[in-house]
């Protein structure tokens, strides 16, 4: 299994950076998390649509969700680029601010498949299982685990929280979100992680690697990296888009 970053910049585009999306590759199974602005054309460079098995939206902000609105187009108008209807998993909520947002037909191209915390979803070699995080109204974290048991728990958009911990326990690969290095004065709420955050989930999780994403810009994500391994003593990565990181 392997994660390749099709983008991760937090919040808005960045300097060389799209928005959240990352591509889970297995031997049978092509899962694609999240779509913001401007990860369309990366997933191009990367991968081809008629490959994925499925596509998981974490939750209804644009900088998750904006640029299905492109594959949408795509696999309506260009020819070979689906076989059959592509499963788009998401709270019903989500499925809700997407037809919304978008103003489109989505059943054309996507077969809408209702998750919740007691989801698991099978999709080829791939288990799916999920968790409610602390960010808007249903926003979830995902679990993903090979048929040979390696795991990626991808934490979505979410303050450090207990259903995390718990769903990242042990995992091989915690992709988790540090929007800032120190938490700013005005949030009074959770709503994201900061650096020092972000090293004790994956430290509480006991997990093998952290991928850091979601670094807003200006921030620094070495200097995120650098706070974070203050709280977690694993080996900790900078997700870039592009990158490949195998599981």
């Amino acid at each position: 299994m392997k994660l390749t970053i099709c983008g991760s910049a937090g919040s808005y585009g960045a300097p060389l950076r799209a928005c959240s999306s990352y591509l889970v590759t297995s031997e049978r199974s092509n899962l694609l998390m999240d779509l913001g602005n401007g990860s369309f054309s990366n997933f191009l460079a990367v991968s081809e649509t008629s490959l994925l098995s499925g596509v998981f939206i974490s939750h209804r902000h644009h900088d998750h969700l904006a640029d299905l609105v492109s594959l949408f187009h795509f696999m309506k108008f260009v020819p070979g680029a689906k076989v059959d209807k592509l499963p788009l998993l998401a709270t019903a909520v989500t499925y809700e601010a997407l037809c919304n947002l978008t103003g489109l037909a989505l059943a054309e191209v996507f077969d809408f498949r209702k998750i919740d915390v007691n989801s698991k979803i099978l999709l080829g070699d791939l288990e799916l299982t999920f968790c409610e995080t602390d960010h808007v109204d249903g926003t979830l974290g995902i679990k993903i685990t090979e048929s040979d048991g390696r795991t990626i728990v991808y934490s979505a958009d979410s303050a450090y929280c207990d259903s995390l911990v718990a769903l990242a326990q042990n995992a091989d690969i915690l992709l988790a979100e540090s929007t800032w290095i120190e938490r700013p004065r005005w949030s009074s709420r959770g709503i994201h992680m900061d650096a020092l955050e972000v090293g004790e989930l994956g430290e509480a999780a006991g997990v093998a690697r952290l991928v850091i994403t979601h670094v807003a810009y200006p921030n620094d994500p070495n200097q995120a990296r650098q706070v974070a391994s203050t709280k977690y003593s694993g080996e900790i990565l900078i997700a870039n888009d592009f990158d490949v990181i195998e599981v």
